[in-house]
């Protein structure tokens, strides 16, 4: 496998303990394709606010059914579906299917629905069988993302606690939320990508090949497709090992002309074509908004205190491994000041850029789901950190952080227990509510 060369230096016994830890990594894989199997066992009878494709899940999902089943016209769709489901799109008068939603999502799930289609005997587009097509996707990139996760971590620490620290990330994080009860939402196809283009682009040499550079394009294409927002922090991991940068511009620069052109009209094609076309059947004009009417309201003094502390999806509240994991960027920074700040600022700017929209704490959803799309990045410190302890011995530190982990696991996991779907507190910061559910869920 490609990766293989990456480990020619290990110890044997390092090798066999890193297969050891590949092993259990996808025997877990399993587990979680179970979970989503059993969990669409369960929520099949519901409509509505318990369903995977509920809200604004429904409205990246719609042009799937819209596309392979009604042709784009909303008078084919079974009657009052849009309303049924959630209102993530709209069925409008004109015969027209209209949704403010990225398409870069439908683009993930699409072969799983395709697949899903040739066993379904309901062709509604929105069967039983279609919602599993959907927790499968789901489950399949939060499976792509660990994998690469590990295989990068295991690079900067060893095998076991690179590993450990996958299971942290799972966990103690939203990542959890995203891949079992909402895979509908666009976070854990992101998450997936981005860390496998994360994980190639630490490692320059891989760019001295075109088709590494193609496949980096394609990632990068599909990740913007998903979520446009996410092409500005992109950036920051295209800095964060300037090398692999240099190394794509001078690859592509040194090859043949139409590959250059041909890479230009497959990120074109991935990112740019398909909008255009929808918002020419929509509206008639090359350009619309996304989100029209939700505004980047708190430009001045965006909300970070709502993204990071409160009661309404704040991120430090609902999972608390991220102030470990904030810390270690501190305490990588230390060690090499350039990416360390990086790291920082990508942080720093997510919050930010969230904080200034109108709803801060982006709606319903468990901690704030932003960050799940760069939880694995995020991680690299943290297991860097803990690897440079390893190697000065420093174990007693390593139990410390591990033991303060594994208890923001437990409390997140604690509050996964009573939590679905959104926070029905008072007011942003009305703490009692959520801290009164966590006590009657420890009884």
């Amino acid at each position: 496998m490609f990766f293989l060369r990456r480990f020619e230096g290990f110890a044997k016994q390092k090798v066999l303990l890193f297969w050891i830890c590949i092993t259990i990594l996808l025997y877990n894989f399993a587990g979680l394709f179970n979970s989503a199997i059993y969990t669409h066992q369960v929520l099949k009878e519901y409509v509505g606010i318990r369903n995977v494709l509920s809200g604004d899940a429904s409205g990246y999902y719609v042009y799937l059914p819209s596309l392979f089943v009604y042709g784009f016209d909303s008078k084919r769709f079974p009657d009052s579906m849009d309303v049924k489901i959630g209102n993530g799109f709209n069925l409008l008068d004109n015969g027209k299917v209209a949704t403010k939603y990225p398409h870069g999502t439908a683009l993930c799930i699409s072969p799983f629905f395709l697949i899903s289609k040739v066993f379904d005997e309901d062709d509604s587009g929105f069967s039983p069988l279609s919602h599993l097509s959907v927790r499968i996707a789901g489950v399949f990139y939060a499976c792509l993302g660990m994998l690469f996760a590990f295989l990068l971590l295991a690079k900067y620490a060893h095998p076991f606690l690179a590993l450990l620290s996958v299971g942290f990330m799972f966990y103690g994080t939203n990542v959890y939320y995203y891949t079992l009860v909402c895979p509908g939402y666009s976070h854990i196809f992101s998450f997936g990508l981005i860390t496998t283009l994360f994980y190639f682009l630490c490692e320059s040499s891989y760019f001295l090949k075109f088709r590494y550079c193609l496949l980096a394009i394609i990632l990068l294409s599909i990740i913007i497709a998903i979520r446009p927002i996410n092409a500005a922090f992109l950036l920051f991991l295209l800095f964060f090992n300037f090398e692999s940068l240099k190394t794509i511009v001078a690859t592509l620069l040194s090859s043949k002309g139409w590959k250059k052109v041909g890479l230009i009209f497959l990120f074109l094609v991935i990112t740019v074509l398909p909008r255009v076309l929808y918002n020419l059947y929509l509206t008639g004009t090359i350009y619309s908004e996304y989100y029209p009417g939700e505004p980047f309201q708190n430009l001045n003094k965006p909300r970070v205190d709502i993204v990071l502390l409160s009661a309404n999806n704040g991120l430090f509240f609902y999972t608390p491994i991220f102030l470990i994991i904030l810390f270690s960027m501190f305490f990588y920074a230390n060690s090499n000041l350039k990416k360390g700040i990086l790291l920082i600022a990508l942080f720093s700017a997510i919050a930010a850029v969230y904080g200034a929209w109108w709803i801060p704490s982006l709606g319903c959803g468990f901690s704030h789901r932003a960050f799940v799309d760069f939880t694995a990045v995020f991680m690299l410190p943290f297991v860097i950190v803990l690897g440079n302890w390893q190697k000065s011995s420093r174990y007693g530190s390593i139990l410390a952080i591990a033991l303060l982990a594994l208890l923001s696991c437990y409390y997140t996991q604690q509050l996964l227990k009573f939590w679905w779907y959104c926070f029905y507190g008072a007011n942003d910061y009305d703490y009692n509510k959520t801290f009164t559910d966590l006590i009657n869920s420890l009884k």
